[in-house]
């Protein structure tokens, strides 16, 4: 896994400082969708709260919260080469939605 989007700033909401940085969640960006999928299906199974899917016809996703309540996206986004290989067979594979 790669770290995608460590941050994102964003001025501090009572305006006080524009150097404050805000997180609203990061993301893996998982090798192979085969990944993602066990990523996902161990979630599941360790009962962790999954937030959403994001809806792509390239790429797949799942967003959960750690047991802190931060928000983590793992995501799979097939390179060019890749997602052209894989549309030939198929649509991109998705996965099964647990909400």
């Amino acid at each position: 896994m790669r770290l995608k989007k460590p941050w994102r700033a964003f001025p501090n909401s009572l305006g006080t400082s524009l150097s404050a940085c805000e997180m609203y969640h990061f993301a893996w960006e998982m090798d192979s969708f085969e990944a993602l999928d066990q990523l996902h299906s161990r979630l599941i199974a360790k009962g962790a709260k999954i937030a959403g899917y994001s809806e792509s016809q390239n790429s797949a996703n799942v967003m959960f919260f750690d047991p802190e309540g931060n928000e983590i996206e793992a995501i799979w986004e097939p390179g060019a080469e890749e997602l052209a290989r894989v549309k030939e067979a198929d649509p991109v594979p998705q996965l099964t939605r647990a909400i």
